[in-house]
């Protein structure tokens, strides 16, 4: 289940966009699909098939790539024949023309994988792009390979290719080869095969080549876009998107991560044109035949997989930033905004200098290139040597328009894409299973780097701490294993999600303390220097570690990091350990149990349910809130451990230290009094972090049954007296679930005075007025305040409406605004004012050019507290010709339908218009998981039920529906177990405290 409101500002970015992403891809047409100096220790290949390092992952009846063997291919540094538009090559062609096409599902899982019986060595690529013309790409491509497995045909993937078939030709190494007797496709494994009258003996080299025609696409493959330039002038660009399994509709290839070869790429472009790819430009020559192009050929890479290669043709231009030692760094944009890149210039060369520098491994490649691609796709891409952002936000900052804290946006993308050249592209997953060692590296990476150069004083636990908690409210519903065994490409494009990038970061950050973090540093540098230009699994990363841990002494001689963190990557989930004292106080049973989130609260996850799970702990009369190293270990065949030692009933124990462990803590009454209280006279005698786990893990707590309300909500009550941001956004993470189930109930008035009571004193410090000795709290704070005025309080609401009345006075007076509470201002003036300032917003969306703020403005649009707007936004959204983005309808029928009083007005639009809702975007998982999944996210009512029951009877035979169906209801049965179970408690203790409430009407 996502829940975006728990989400740290960062962890929750990279999620919106991830799903704004799938659902750009869901809607585009069925025919565009999506998608992101040291001696090489590779030959360079010249007049030979040399071997290349690091295939040894082989059947053992395989033979390996090392066999000398002579070879008579021509230099693979001369690029393939590649014919002028129309014309049609007839030399040294196949024969046959017979080609078979089928679509019938393999007969198991594996089947979806390629066969082991060849291995790619080395691509030769030739590509003409008319991206002024007709959207055609005419490619050729020579691969050269050897046979591991005896075998009589050859496997490619193949994927929207017109691959011309009388140009096939194979080419032995010496010899001669099996003739081919015909072709076959496989739609569903999307593959192409080269059936062969005899067997091809391992051992065996050989270069398969043909020409083909691929098409630019709006995401996908060869990915086209468009924009306008200072005078008017349309221009195209083509950049490549093949994440994950999508360089097969750029080129025939062997398409999986695990099958890494080097390439060299040759493009032949316009004269005005410039292209750029993985490696430096060796040289550029005219087309004999083709007036105004020219043939770029590229150096050949190292070994690496083929969703790493990247071309971009554009008319982009380059400034060079501080180069990194002798590695020249340049950062590309379009001209008019390419003096907005002075802060990428400024970082990049200080991102490659720490990640090389913490990890002891030196950067791999000659130079490294930031490209900004005009686009909307809200993301990034790691390809080895230049980092691609397909939308000009994560590179270009303009100190004009923008905030400070679009700084720290492109500082933490940017340093998650640096990271990734080692992690991903120097060192690789064999397979799309263990993609959380690339992303959940590179996240963790990205955390070290930013806290390295950001001037914040935060330290690194504290930056991890509210991923670690929005990861841990995930994790608690039916998740899945950051190992995830996967196949069929949506189940690869599925696990790119939270759960790899995030529960990643947090379990390789528990590894660091229970190793410690000098000795965990030596594990990963051996893991990357023997893995380098090569693929590797977590079994190979758990040997690296385990070694490392044996010679330093951090981890006991019996034990491996296998037999721990294996409990911890391939099972969902996560322990809660619950400390019961005894009477006196001086020894503890602990317990551990699965935390799960559900109706009835059980587990339907039989792999597992223990771990071996790190005990941390400090007590009051010897609190040490530093010492994070595992004091005893809890192993995953014990349910309960005996902890003695601890001091008496009088003194409070706290467990897992700075929450560096990924687990929740409970404890028995006595000690959760004696937390409160000592939260209630002197909080900051406990450790800041642990403040926000005690705020986090009491209201979940309660959530699942594990604690009473009264107790959690008793924890809350210090926070009058916190000035810390991480303690609140614990808190106001967590409350938002129960303020928005109570929105509509009697109980409002008194959780909305209570939850001020708390907010006042820290907002009359605070505010929203751009006064810069305010501006850091303000960063810190935005959360607070956009809850002061969520929840009216008057200070807030009056503060807001000047500011935006002034904004409608003078445009220019935005920038009295932080970008912080920006959308808070907005959204704010437009509920308590009326249609004036609805319309103005409306027309500020139309003339801004900024896609950041016409995206701010939408959702504050939504903020409309009359019926009759909300339901008018809606239609006008989603009615054909109104000049809207294609991603708008989705984010305004967000802005309407995630605030309460909007969200039953959301629901009866979807009733109302779910086949021209559909028909437009169609009746893809995303989007129907999307509409479903917002509009009943507060349903709370059995009315609620039977209307979404009937929804899905109605449209019982739409798959898409039905798969959505499962989590909405389960999220609304959740909901009224919690109003059945929790509705009269919270009101009593709200009653007992001053802020009265009444009973649900019967």
């Amino acid at each position: 289940m996502w829940s975006f409101s728990r989400m740290h500002r960062a962890y929750q970015g990279a999620v919106v966009h991830w799903l704004l992403l799938r659902l750009l891809l869901a809607l585009a047409p069925a025919s565009a699909h999506r998608r992101l100096r040291v001696q090489l220790p590779i030959p360079i290949i010249n007049n030979s098939l040399e071997p290349v390092l690091g295939q040894d992952r082989t059947d053992t009846n395989s033979v390996r790539a090392e066999e000398n063997l002579q070879t008579t291919f021509p230099s693979t540094r001369t690029p393939p024949h590649l014919d002028a538009p129309g014309k049609t090559r007839t030399e040294g062609t196949s024969e046959p023309q017979l080609i078979i096409i089928t679509e019938d599902p393999p007969q198991n899982e594996l089947g979806y994988r390629l066969p082991r019986a060849l291995q790619p060595l080395h691509y030769n690529i030739t590509v003409q792009p008319f991206i002024n013309g007709n959207y055609s790409i005419h490619g050729s491509v020579q691969i050269d390979m050897v046979v591991l497995q005896a075998t009589d045909n050859i496997t490619l993937h193949v994927l929207d290719l017109d691959v011309q078939l009388n140009t096939v030709k194979l080419t032995p190494a010496g010899g001669s080869l099996p003739a081919i007797t015909h072709f076959s496709s496989d739609k569903v494994r999307q593959v192409f095969l080269i059936h062969l009258n005899e067997t091809l003996q391992p051992g065996r080299r050989l270069r398969c080549s043909m020409d083909y025609i691929a098409r630019l696409n709006e995401s996908r493959g060869f990915y086209a876009t468009k924009y306008t330039d200072n005078l008017g002038h349309e221009r195209n660009i083509l950049s490549t998107f093949f994440q994950t399994t999508f360089a097969r509709k750029a080129f025939p290839c062997f398409d999986e991560p695990g099958m890494k070869a080097t390439f060299q790429l040759h493009v032949v472009r316009e004269e005005n044109m410039t292209a750029i790819s993985n490696m430096p430009l060796l040289t550029t020559t005219p087309m004999a035949d083709q007036d105004g192009w020219v043939m770029d050929h590229f150096d050949v890479s190292p070994p690496m997989s083929t969703y790493h290669l990247i071309l971009i043709v554009s008319q982009l231009e380059y400034v060079d930033a501080t180069s990194h030692g002798n590695i020249p760094i340049r950062v590309w944009a379009r001209p008019e905004v390419l003096r907005h890149t002075t802060f990428i210039q400024e970082i990049a060369s200080k991102l490659l200098a720490f990640v090389e520098e913490y990890l002891s491994v030196r950067y791999p490649l000659p130079k490294l290139d930031f490209v900004a691609v005009p686009g909307n796709i809200k993301t990034a891409f790691e390809g080895w040597g230049i980092i691609l952002a397909y939308d000009e936000f994560f590179l270009v900052h303009d100190p004009a328009t923008d905030d400070e804290s679009h700084k720290q946006d492109i500082l933490n993308i940017q340093a998650h894409e640096v990271a990734h050249q080692w992690f991903g592209d120097l060192v690789t997953p064999d397979w799309w299973n263990d993609i959380w060692l690339s992303e959940g590296f590179a996240s963790y990476l990205h955390h070290l780097a930013v806290n390295h150069l950001s001037p914040m004083n935060n330290t690194v636990e504290e930056d991890i701490l509210e991923t670690t908690q929005a990861i841990l409210y995930e994790d608690s519903w039916e998740s899945h294993s950051i190992n995830l065994p996967v196949f069929r490409p949506e189940e690869i494009e599925y696990i790119f999600n939270s759960i790899a990038y995030y529960k990643g970061t947090c379990i390789i950050h528990m590894m660091s303390h229970i190793l410690s973090k000098d000795t965990f540093r030596m594990g990963i540098t051996d893991f990357l220097n023997t893995w380098k230009y090569k693929n590797a699994r977590q079994d190979d990363l758990w040997r690296h570690l385990t070694q490392a841990g044996h010679q330093q002494g951090t981890l006991a001689s019996g034990m491996t990091v296998k037999m721990i963190m294996d409990t911890w990557t391939l099972q969902s989930g996560y322990p809660l350990i619950t400390v019961v004292r005894s009477p006196d106080g001086t020894s503890a049973t602990v317990y551990q149990e699965r935390f799960h989130l559900s109706v009835d609260g059980n587990s339907t996850d039989g792999r597992f349910d223990k771990w071996w799970v790190p005990i941390t702990y400090t007590s009051q009369d010897t609190a040490n809130f530093s010492d994070t190293q595992v004091k005893i270990w809890m192993k995953d065949t014990e349910t309960q451990i005996r902890i003695p030692s601890l001091p008496s009933r009088d003194h409070w124990v706290i467990f897992n230290l700075q929450e560096i462990n990924f687990y929740r803590v409970n404890y028995d009454d006595h000690n959760w009094k004696l937390l409160i209280h000592q939260l209630m006279t002197d909080h900051q005698a406990i450790h800041l972090t642990n403040r926000a786990q005690l705020i986090d893990d009491a209201l979940d707590l309660a959530l699942a049954g594990k604690l009473p309300y009264k107790t959690a909500l008793d924890v809350t009550e210090y926070l009058v007296n916190e000035t810390n941001e991480l303690p609140w956004a614990a808190c106001f993470n967590n409350i938002e679930l129960i303020e928005s189930l109570l929105k509509d109930t009697p109980a409002y008035t008194g959780i909305q005075k209570y939850l001020l009571s708390l907010l006042v004193p820290l907002f009359k410090v605070i505010g929203i007025e751009n006064v810069s000795l305010t501006q850091d709290i303000q960063k810190q704070h935005s959360e607070m305040v956009k809850w002061a005025c969520s929840l009216d309080h008057p200070d807030c609401i009056h503060l807001a409406q000047t500011l935006y009345w002034q904004w409608m006075k003078n445009l220019e007076d935005i920038q009295l605004v932080s970008a912080d509470v920006l959308e808070t201002v907005y959204c704010t003036a437009i509920a308590h004012g009326g249609e004036e300032e609805w319309q103005f917003a409306w027309k500020q969306y139309f003339q801004t050019s900024d896609d950041q703020h016409k995206d701010l403005i939408l959702r504050a649009l939504g903020c409309s507290r009359d019926p009759l707007v909300k339901a008018g936004y809606l239609h006008m959204a989603f009615t054909p010709g109104v000049n809207l983005r294609q991603q708008d309808p989705f984010q305004v029928f967000s802005s309407v339908a995630s605030q309460v009083p909007g969200q039953h007005i959301a629901w009866n639009f979807l009733l109302k218009n779910w086949e021209n809702v559909t028909a437009m975007f169609g009746k893809d998982d995303d989007v129907v998981n999307h509409f479903l999944k917002t509009a009943t996210k507060y349903f709370n009512s059995r009315r609620d039920l039977t209307q979404l029951e009937v929804f899905v009877k109605t449209n019982k035979n739409e798959p898409s529906v039905v798969r959505a169906s499962e989590s909405v209801i389960h999220q609304t049965n959740f909901n009224i177990a919690w109003m059945d179970k929790n509705y009269d408690t919270v009101c009593e203790w709200l009653n007992d405290h001053g802020f009265p409430t009444s009973p649900l009407p019967s």
